[in-house]
């Protein structure tokens, strides 16, 4: 349903995202390609496009995992309005600023992304704890992501809020609205702190299962950080503006340089076998 002219400015957008992000024109033509499947416009794909390919070349994943990635954090946290900018600058700060990469962030959020908006928490809140877990324990984000949708899920339940709320923990806000599944787990993890460890295994263990107790400690622990890494990511996240794209135009800087110095090699080569006669026999 396009026009000449904007077919026309498609391809060459095409063009124009595959010399930015060093990719090749079939790479870029699937990515666009993938995201015309999920029913975009043309003008919708080629604002999206350039994103996901750069984030693709930060994070190291495929192209269709990049869009398949950015997509699935669009559309978990639509009530937040985040377009494919934002998403991207917000992985890109987190990213430079702890030791966590733009893939893990992507896997975990894909996974947890759906529950994490049931649950009362926001993206950057998601980040941070993302970050905070995977710098602690170095698990995958796929793995982090599926814990946090777990996580998520039990700590609201009615029984695992009585069981807090038993423990002196603050479960509602002033309104009698249950807290967000971070604030809570903020809450827990002052009280906890000052259990002894055997008594705090126990009562994680009851609230989230032996299989995602690891994960919900080192949240537990870094919350109860005087700098928590959770916190500052969050913060960061918060404030990101256009870290992915300065990036992007570092990268490219640097690639241009590497070409431009073997060029000059080459030159220089030439010039030797030149100068000590190779050239006319070879």
């Amino acid at each position: 349903g396009t026009s000449d002219k904007q077919l026309k400015d498609f391809g060459k957008t095409i063009f124009d995202v595959a010399k930015s992000t060093e990719q090749s024109f079939d790479t870029v033509a699937n990515a666009a390609l993938e995201l015309s499947r999920q029913g975009l416009s043309a003008a919708e794909v080629q604002k999206r496009l350039s994103d996901s390919l750069i984030l693709s070349r930060l994070s190291g994943l495929g192209a269709a995992e990049a869009v398949a990635g950015l997509t699935a954090a669009i559309n978990s946290f639509n009530k937040e309005g985040l377009s494919s900018a934002e998403v991207l600058n917000k992985l890109s700060a987190a990213a430079v600023s702890a030791a966590v990469s733009e893939r893990d962030l992507i896997e975990g959020i894909k996974r947890s992304g759906s529950v994490a908006v049931q649950a009362g928490v926001s993206f950057d809140e998601l980040i941070g704890v993302i970050t905070a877990v995977q710098k602690t324990t170095a698990r995958g984000g796929a793995v982090i992501g599926n814990s946090f949708k777990t996580i998520f899920t039990r700590i609201q339940s009615i029984d695992k809020l009585e069981t807090m709320q038993n423990l002196g923990v603050q479960v509602t806000d002033a309104s009698g609205q249950v807290l967000g599944a971070t604030k809570l787990i903020q809450n827990l993890a002052k009280v906890l702190g000052e259990l002894p460890d055997a008594k705090k295994l126990q009562i994680a263990e009851g609230l989230v299962g032996k299989f995602q107790i690891a994960p919900f400690l080192a949240i537990l622990e870094d919350y109860n950080k005087e700098t928590s890494t959770a916190i500052s990511v969050t913060q960061t996240a918060s404030n990101a503006f256009n870290e992915a794209y300065s990036r992007n135009v570092a990268l490219n800087e640097t690639l241009s340089a590497s070409i431009n110095k073997a060029t000059v090699n080459l030159k220089e080569l030439a010039n030797t076998l030149g100068e000590i006669g190779v050239t006319d026999s070879l």
